[in-house]
């Protein structure tokens, strides 16, 4: 995957614009995951805010989902990755790095096919 497309490219562009802005984190939400409420944004959110990590991720009843939260001290590993992964090898090697349950089951329901999109 060349650095400059993908999800990489993604990640990158969402990076700098932290940085611009003196941000002391971001998060990342996918596209193509349009069940998952503002709630879980939220708890996320306040989650850091609270100091439960610097690596965050929502989950339902126990699994990683998305959106997730990277603190400004990640970032340069998330620069570093190769290939289009995301930040998942950085949230996975995070000594603080946590999941934050949401019980929202649309936190791992993505859309990949056509028939995905069906109702809730």
């Amino acid at each position: 995957m060349r650095r400059g497309s993908g999800i990489f490219a993604s990640v990158a562009a969402g990076i700098r614009a932290a940085r611009d802005r003196d941000a002391d984190a971001a998060v990342f939400a996918l596209g193509d995951m349009p069940w998952a409420r503002p709630g879980s944004v939220e708890a996320l959110t306040a989650a850091y805010r609270d100091g439960a990590g610097t690596a965050l991720a929502v989950a339902c009843d126990g699994k990683r989902g998305n959106p997730v939260l990277f603190d400004g001290s990640h970032f340069d590993a998330l620069l570093a990755l190769e290939g289009d992964v995301g930040g998942r090898p950085v949230l996975l090697d995070a000594d603080e790095g946590t999941l934050v349950e949401t019980s929202d089951p649309g936190v791992r329901r993505d859309v990949d096919r056509f028939g995905d999109i069906g109702e809730e």
